[in-house]
């Protein structure tokens, strides 16, 4: 807080007069420290919210690096499933499925996430002058608290011009059972030469047995 201080000579006044000078002296260094409590709250106020933004901005590029991490894994996954299937087709000369898995291939997609942005309340906070209460006990329905009692002044314009939050959103998790058809299909669903429709007790390695089992009966 700023020192607040009046200076006044006061040699050769009056007693009345020194004590009516006191008097407003008094008064303008209350207003000053008023004044500097007012800005410490300001400032206070300031750095509460600048602190909680930044603490959702870390929150959504962790957010965003898990999700990415979690993309990632995916997609090494299908590149071996799809490599273990070319290893297979090009063991046995089979260009026509070996030209299928590279067209698969290049209809893969991947998308991390999207940016909105939402429109928060936000607490704020604003001056009210002695003039202001009188207004507003003339106008009851218009609730103001003041900045003492750290309450939300209502504020509506300003509130949805100080700030959009960004949020990430994203779609769900991707897993070999939630991810798109199309993919889904295109690596093990069913033998590319028998079309026969492999269960979910097969794995990876069993459905490529199986495709290997076709070049071997020919």
């Amino acid at each position: 807080m700023a020192f607040c201080s009046v200076y006044e000579q006061t040699s050769e006044l009056s007693q009345s007069e020194i004590e009516i000078r006191h008097f407003f002296k008094h008064l303008i260094t209350t207003l000053c420290q008023q004044k500097w409590k007012i800005i410490d709250q300001i400032s206070e106020w300031s750095k509460t919210l600048i602190r909680q933004i930044q603490d959702h901005v870390n929150d959504q590029r962790t957010h965003l690096e898990q999700v990415y991490e979690h993309k990632v894994s995916y997609l090494d996954s299908i590149r071996d499933q799809f490599l273990s299937r070319a290893l297979i087709f090009e063991q046995h000369n089979d260009t026509e499925q070996m030209q299928q898995l590279i067209n698969q291939c290049n209809t893969l997609k991947s998308d991390i996430a999207l940016l909105v942005y939402i429109e928060r309340p936000i607490t704020s906070i604003q001056l009210l002058t002695e003039e202001h209460l009188l207004q507003s006990y003339q106008q009851p329905c218009i609730e103001r608290r003041t900045v003492d009692e750290e309450c939300q002044t209502e504020n509506t314009d300003f509130n949805s011009k100080l700030i959009n939050t960004i949020s990430v959103t994203q779609s769900p998790p991707v897993t070999q059972s939630e991810s798109s058809r199309t993919i889904h299909e295109i690596l093990m669903e069913k033998c590319p030469l028998c079309y026969m429709i492999f269960p979910n007790k097969m794995n990876a390695d069993d459905r490529n047995l199986h495709i290997n089992e076709h070049y071997r009966d020919d």
